[in-house]
């Protein structure tokens, strides 16, 4: 019995791990794709993505799945071929790349997909289970010692950057 609550918590640990890298990407993309997206073309194609029917704005999703396959089974080819850090590269590039567009996407979409009841249904799951997860995490006590720690050397990097930066000509 005490073998599956420590699996469960390192299960619990690990898929918090995951969504809160997901949500910081996605947060920072999500933010950088809509400034991209005050360029003039691309604001018109935000206006036809946000009047797509609610089906039509879910099957958009698949488009940035779509067009960085290619660059991921190049990536798999390279890697075959002895190029593996070249290949481990691009993929990484491809899921930046595609978590940005995506992230943007579903921004625009989510009004539309939320119209479809199974779609909303699903979404409100998820956003429970990941604030359950973070509340689980959070009550941990290895998670807060190690949030303090991490403060403590965040605060430490930025006083030395500070103090670096104040000492650099121009500065």
């Amino acid at each position: 019995m005490r073998r599956m609550r420590w699996l469960k918590n390192l299960f619990i640990v690990l898929a918090a791990i995951v969504f809160a890298i997901e949500e910081w990407l996605w947060d920072r993309l999500t933010t950088l794709t809509a400034w991209i997206g005050r360029l003039p073309i691309l604001r018109r194609l935000e206006a036809w993505i946000a009047r797509l029917p609610p089906y039509g704005a879910m099957a958009l999703l698949a488009v940035p799945a779509a067009l960085l396959f290619p660059f991921k089974i190049a990536a798999l080819w390279a890697m075959a071929r002895g190029y593996v850090t070249l290949g481990i590269v691009v993929i990484l590039a491809a899921k930046l790349v595609g978590t940005a567009f995506v992230a943007h996407l579903f921004a625009l979409c989510r009004p539309q997909m939320l119209r479809i009841g199974w779609f909303a249904a699903l979404y409100a799951w998820v956003i429970r289970t990941k604030t359950w997860l973070y509340d689980r995490i959070a009550a941990m006590p290895v998670y807060r010692r190690t949030r303090a720690v991490l403060r403590h050397l965040s605060e430490r990097l930025r006083r030395r950057w500070q103090a670096w930066s104040r000492k650099q000509p121009g500065a």
